[in-house]
């Protein structure tokens, strides 16, 4: 009897020095963890962002400029038919052509000719200039396409609305590489359409996030970045790559070429560090201090960025933590409220978008067997998503009041940031020509 409750004892014994030696190997390794963390959060520059040494620049869309051409009713003369028809958009492809690429209808020499084709009459345009001749769906998804404009109207917006590929080909009886390929022309045409419409934007409010993405027959883990405009829903970036500082300098590098060159927006994000790195090697300025050969880089002293880090354990949410990483915490609420915000760090509004992402684009669905071939096939599904979700979809959140006309209630993102005027719909994302710079 003694000798079990000696080993009693000692059992109790062993087990209380194992409660100790854990709890100061835990408490340790949380102090050097934190005093790896502050010492790993220094201020980066440009020299450390590949895309800022590259200097990538956001590629121009239908920007050939029209000052140095005159212009063809100058040059024709006063005499003859005036033209009556609408060519505005539209440009020669021809390039020995003296207006080649100029899309204004006061400028160019382009008039309706003729109408052929069977699905429903397509225009043959010609320019009077050089005399050549060309379809009006030059430069646009509907180039050469057999198949009637309202079919792949149909498909491409249920495909955007979180259908599945397969589901499409079992509904219409296409085959996977037509509607693959009409996916794919979608998701380029989209890109073209936002590099023209996104840029030189007035923002003062955005949150970052990571969506994690599968990609079928891929072993790498691969994420989508995306920001959003909480007062207009605007996603003004999104990148597609790895959760590294290289791929967040990448995503902000995007993101401040579509600012304004005076805007600096408050920030707010979760607690990835790669962030702050990206975030502070875009917002400043190069200034020669005193003895000293080379220039200091100094972050921009209106940068306001704010973090919300989460803490979970066994995968369940304890408790969160705002930091002001770029400012202070009172800073950071004061500049919110005077947006008009709550003034709480958070991330709500692009975790909802995150949300909406997940519906409209079928392989992101969490618990799917609608898996992406490719990194390059999901990023094209998700710019032709953007493009109907800021153009074509209309946000609930941003429907006006009763005192506005029913028609004009229902707005879309790029309605609420004044960048369009109207409600497209998918056939007019679909039929307008788009074509990059030579230099992009």
């Amino acid at each position: 009897m003694v000798r079990m409750m000696e080993l009693a004892l000692w059992m109790v014994l062993v087990i209380w020095v194992c409660m100790v030696w854990w709890t100061i190997s835990k408490t340790v390794g949380q102090a050097g963890e934190a005093k790896r963390r502050k010492r790993g959060l220094k201020a980066r520059s440009p020299e450390d962002c590949p895309a800022c040494q590259t200097e990538q620049r956001l590629r121009g869309v239908n920007s050939r400029p029209t000052q140095e051409v005159r212009p063809w009713s100058e040059v024709k003369g006063t005499g003859g038919r005036q033209k009556q028809s609408n060519t505005e958009g539209h440009a020669c492809p021809n390039p020995a052509c003296v207006y080649h690429g100029i899309r204004e209808q006061q400028v160019h020499a382009l008039v309706l000719q003729e109408k052929r084709g069977k699905t429903g009459g397509i225009w043959r345009l010609r320019c009077q200039a050089c005399g050549k001749r060309f379809s009006e769906r030059h430069d646009t998804v509907l180039a050469r396409l057999k198949t009637p404009p309202e079919r792949i109207e149909l498909v491409l917006t249920l495909l955007a609305e979180g259908v599945d590929i397969s589901v499409v080909v079992r509904v219409f009886g296409h085959c996977e590489e037509t509607i693959v390929r009409w996916l794919e022309r979608a998701g380029d045409h989209a890109a073209l359409l936002h590099d023209l419409y996104f840029r030189d934007l007035a923002i003062d409010h955005l949150q970052l996030d990571e969506l994690y993405a599968k990609v079928r027959q891929s072993p790498d883990k691969h994420w989508l970045w995306a920001a959003i405009d909480p007062r207009t829903k605007i996603v003004p970036s999104v990148w597609f790559g790895k959760r590294t500082t290289a791929d967040a300098h990448h995503f902000v590098h995007d993101m401040v070429g579509r600012l304004a060159a005076d805007c600096v927006p408050v920030f707010t994000t979760d607690g990835l560090r790669q962030y702050f790195w990206a975030l502070t090697a875009h917002f400043g300025f190069w200034q020669l201090l005193p003895h000293h050969r080379k220039p200091t880089w100094f972050v921009h002293p209106d940068l306001l960025y704010g973090q919300l880090k989460k803490f979970r354990i066994y995968r369940k949410l304890k408790y969160v933590v705002t930091v002001g990483l770029c400012g202070t915490r009172q800073v950071i609420r004061d500049r919110l409220q005077s947006l008009g915000y709550s003034g709480t760090i958070n991330t709500a509004y692009i975790e909802r978008f995150n949300l909406t992402l997940r519906q409209m684009v079928a392989p992101l669905t969490r618990k799917t067997w609608s898996l992406a071939q490719s990194p390059e096939h999901l990023m094209r599904h998700v710019e032709w998503a953007r493009a109907y979700y800021h153009f074509s979809r209309a946000h609930s959140s941003l429907t006006l009041g009763t005192e506005v006309p029913k028609a004009q209630r229902e707005r879309t993102p790029a309605m609420a940031g004044q960048t369009s005027g109207h409600r497209w719909r998918v056939l007019d994302l679909l039929s307008t020509p788009l074509v990059a710079d030579a230099c992009a």
